[in-house]
């Protein structure tokens, strides 16, 4: 199982870290390899992640949730 992603999935809050676990474990042993690319954010990460696309970026809007209105924020 990849490393990087069962060190994201320890981010996670705790009542979902094992269904993380699990899941990754069953589409392993089925040949499909997943990696987790973020678990928990920070709000800040959040807030700049919201802004992408907005304002004078040229970027793509990759979401529409401010800092505290994603569950990445939670974990």
């Amino acid at each position: 199982m990849d490393k990087i992603s069962l060190q994201r999935i320890q981010t996670l809050h705790p009542l979902i870290r094992e269904d993380a676990t699990r899941t990754l474990e069953e589409a392993f042993k089925l040949g499909i390899i997943v990696r987790i690319t973020q678990a928990l954010r920070s709000w800040a990460e959040q807030d700049e992640l919201y802004s992408l696309g907005r304002g004078d970026s040229v970027a793509k809007i990759v979401t529409n949730a401010r800092g505290g209105s994603s569950w990445h924020n939670y974990g």
